[in-house]
């Protein structure tokens, strides 16, 4: 592999145009001296790079006996916030290099994988090197970003090779990670849909058509408040609570339930048009009733749900606990209620105050009464003479 100059590394690297925020990991930065025999090659393994790490920097830097480095390497990386900013030009090389070394030089080269550390380590080969200098140096500094070089996965193997064949060498390795903000929580899109997939799993989800939109807030809720890791520590039981707390933030709190709110009663729409109403009950009971969220419409779908699945008293039980509801399609269903449980004089009085009203620009009150009678006709069970009922409302 051709040897590349440091300050060409660097000025290839304006290019990338990178401007994610993040910081230098000093505590998982890497600093090991290392003495190298004569003629011989060594591999050493930096610590596992953090979560999120999305480049890293390093300087190698072979000293003379007694010399130590007067600055660490994160000393100088702390006072530049963004890594784009080594790529300025040749200076930012010059300003990562060692002020101090050795005559003694070496060659080395960078791997992510420790097969190909061990081959170059027993053969001195470079297949895979992420990156290989093969001219020897006293010193040398560079920066390699994830998306070109296979080093910024989890590991990073440094080879190094003595250029010296008569006397050993001391050689310092760094390594300075800088880890993307964004990205170091640990939430990668397949984390994110096993979440979700789960999510979907529980009580309220499960019951709803279209159920994305919460998953999607309980996801929201769980990566904001957890870690990956952290959340792959939690028990069990732990997640449960979680996910159903999550859930219910996503229902109770306002700028986050509109759009689940909205999902939630598009499909009890579409349950009741199907004639599943216990689906529709239950999902209106544990969401929007559960939670004190009921509009004018959920209180009709919920009545509607309730007469067409013979449960009478049930709705009977809903429009006394909403006694100022005015609405035209509210009083039709409270009068069918009325009527399915013999109060038939009672139930005419609420036809009669709505008859000449539409319930939308779709459907007139007549209209209505008419559709609804057609159907409660069909029961067997029910001894009423609905045509009778209709002809008293003219």
């Amino acid at each position: 592999m051709k040897k590349i100059l440091f300050a060409c590394l660097l000025l290839s690297g304006a290019s990338f145009g990178q401007n994610a925020t993040g910081f230098w990991d000093k505590d998982r930065s890497f600093t090991k001296e290392i003495k190298l025999k004569a003629g011989d090659r060594q591999v050493v393994a930096v610590t596992d790079f953090p979560t999120g790490t999305t480049e890293f920097v390093y300087r190698i830097t072979v000293l003379d006996e007694n010399q130590q480095l007067s600055n660490n390497l994160f000393s100088l990386l702390k006072s530049i916030p963004d890594p784009s900013g080594i790529s300025q030009g040749a200076a930012g090389g010059v300003f990562l290099l060692s002020k101090v070394n050795g005559s003694d030089k070496c060659r080395y080269a960078l791997f992510g994988d420790a097969a190909d550390a061990d081959k170059f380590q027993k053969t001195g080969t470079l297949k895979n090197a992420c990156y290989a200098a093969t001219d020897a140096l006293s010193k040398d500094a560079g920066r390699l970003f994830g998306k070109n070089f296979s080093c910024t996965a989890k590991k990073l193997y440094i080879g190094v090779e003595s250029d010296n064949w008569l006397f050993s060498q001391k050689i310092v390795l760094e390594v300075v990670p800088w880890v993307d903000a964004r990205k170091s929580s640990g939430w990668t899109a397949a984390r994110k849909k096993e979440i979700i997939a789960l999510a979907k799993e529980g009580g309220v989800a499960n019951k709803m058509l279209q159920p994305n939109e919460f998953c999607s807030c309980i996801l929201e809720k769980i990566s904001a408040q957890y870690t990956y890791e952290q959340y792959t520590e939690l028990l069990a039981e732990e997640k449960m609570r979680l996910y159903s707390k999550s859930g219910s933030l996503c229902l109770s709190q306002k700028e986050s339930n509109a759009g689940i709110l909205a999902a939630i009663r598009k499909d009890v729409q579409q349950y009741i048009d199907k004639e599943q109403f216990e689906k529709a009950i239950s999902l209106l009971e544990t969401t929007i009733f559960e939670y004190k969220l009921q509009k004018t419409e959920d209180v009709n779908s919920l009545a509607r749900a309730f007469i067409f699945s013979k449960q009478f008293d049930n709705a009977l039980q809903i429009f006394a606990a909403n006694p100022s509801l005015s609405n035209v399609e509210t009083k039709i269903l409270h009068g069918h209620a009325l009527l399915l449980t013999g109060e038939k004089q009672e139930a005419v009085d609420k036809y009669k105050s709505v008859i000449k009203q539409q319930v939308s620009s779709k459907i007139s009150a007549r209209k209505l009464i008419e559709s609804d009678f057609a159907q409660f006709a069909k029961w067997k069970e029910i001894d009423t003479n609905f045509e009778r009922i209709l002809s008293k409302l003219d």
